[in-house]
């Protein structure tokens, strides 16, 4: 590649120089116009790209039977209740406590005497038939006779006899009694399941699966042309004449991609 190079650049520079020294030539004549050949070469670039070398397919892979173990749950103990008795509470209390109840008492309070003077009737008030003689005759008359008092003593209930009640509270005592506050009772108190973990041997069919095989890619690397080569004449501004090493002059009626002279 570097020697390819080095013979194009070589070559270039004998046109150019025959160029340059048949311009020269006739540049006293034609008005002196110059021109350079320029050549590029192609550029190419390494890219790199994903190429498809199998697509993804599904395959049915037949999966043979096997023994294997199963973790289950097993109770070892179920759940149950059990009873605890809680016994009673009980609490001294101070109370009062009747000792003799209320009650009356009956009082007899004897009659008070005295005594009395008054006067007694003895005789009631009367009319008597009285007959006396006068002048020879017996002569009647009707003749009114008071009544006859007497003066007595005699005793007199003053005060009846009386019946008085005198009220005798009750009387009380205080005495220390223990009582039940909260009697004997029953709880029931659950306890949980105990549960374990066993293993059971279970055998498992045979079966087919189904099994996702991806895409293969792979990378490829091609060079790609990023550039063409080109190729030209350019005209430059001045010329000293063509220094070629060991190149001989040719003169061309007209180069090959040169434009018209104006």
């Amino acid at each position: 590649m570097k020697l390819r190079q080095v013979s194009m650049r070589k070559a270039l520079r004998t046109s150019v120089c025959l160029l340059a020294i048949a311009a020269s030539t006739s540049a006293s004549f034609a008005g002196g116009q110059c021109y350079r050949y320029v050549a590029s070469p192609a550029r190419y670039e390494l890219r790199a790209e994903q190429v498809l070398v199998r697509p993804a397919a599904v395959v049915a892979v037949t999966v043979p039977a096997q023994p294997q173990s199963v973790a289950e749950t097993v109770v070892v103990q179920p759940e149950r209740a059990v009873a605890r008795v809680i016994p009673p509470i009980y609490r001294n209390v101070r109370e009062a406590v009747l000792v003799e109840p209320a009650r009356q008492i009956e009082r007899v309070m004897p009659p008070v005497l005295g005594t009395v003077t008054e006067q007694v009737e003895i005789a009631p008030a009367r009319k008597v038939w009285q007959v006396n003689g006068e002048d020879g005759g017996l002569v009647g008359c009707w003749v009114y006779v008071p009544p006859t008092y007497a003066t007595r003593t005699r005793a007199i209930e003053l005060r009846p006899v009386e019946t008085a009640y005198e009220a005798v509270p009750a009387t009380y005592a205080t005495r220390v009694r223990t009582v039940e506050v909260q009697p004997a009772r029953t709880v029931y108190d659950t306890v949980p399941a105990v549960y374990a973990t066993r293993l059971r041997p279970v055998a498992t069919p045979p079966r087919i699966a189904y099994e996702q095989v991806p895409a293969e890619y792979r990378m490829v690397y091609r060079s790609v042309l990023v550039q063409p080569a080109t190729a030209g004449w350019v005209p430059i501004l001045s010329f000293d004449g063509c220094r070629g090493e060991g190149l001989s002059p040719v003169i061309y009626n007209h180069p090959p991609g040169l434009p018209d002279a104006g």
